[in-house]
């Protein structure tokens, strides 16, 4: 079996998502990235390895952070401003085998930092946007 046969294998039955095609996409620090197309619907999957340093430091905050982003996207004016998670069947928002750590989002459309320059306006423009996201929350 291949990787990404395993991978579709696991959101198939952890998160009942079927047919899947995966893109690997930029991938950021700790993770493996792909975008997961399910017929009309798309989604982003983080993978973190439990083997990389980097993602070791990850996985151990994923339990404080992650039910923050959820509750932020849930009981904020931040629903539909941050990634939506899809909880898998036996969990709030992560699956995890003996190798990995999988968290499954909503695709969202867009450009990230990454994908653009980040000038002196650009990165004024990004922390503005922050700062208001932020301010709704209060």
């Amino acid at each position: 079996m291949t990787p990404n046969e395993k991978i579709s294998r696991i959101i198939s039955e952890q998160y009942n998502i079927y047919n899947t095609r995966l893109t690997e996409v930029q991938p950021g620090w700790s993770a493996i990235a792909y975008r997961v197309d399910a017929g009309k619907e798309r989604y982003f999957l983080k993978v973190y390895d439990k083997t990389r340093y980097k993602s070791q430091v990850w996985i151990q905050g994923i339990d404080h952070y992650m039910p923050t982003v959820v509750w932020l996207g849930e009981h904020t004016p931040l629903r539909g401003r941050i990634p939506h998670v899809m909880p898998p069947v036996d969990s709030d928002y992560k699956y995890e085998d003996d190798e990995r750590v999988y968290i499954l989002f909503d695709w969202i459309d867009g450009i990230t930092p990454r994908d653009e320059s980040l000038t002196a306006l650009s990165s004024y423009n990004h922390l503005r946007g922050c700062g208001e996201n932020c301010g709704k929350v209060y």
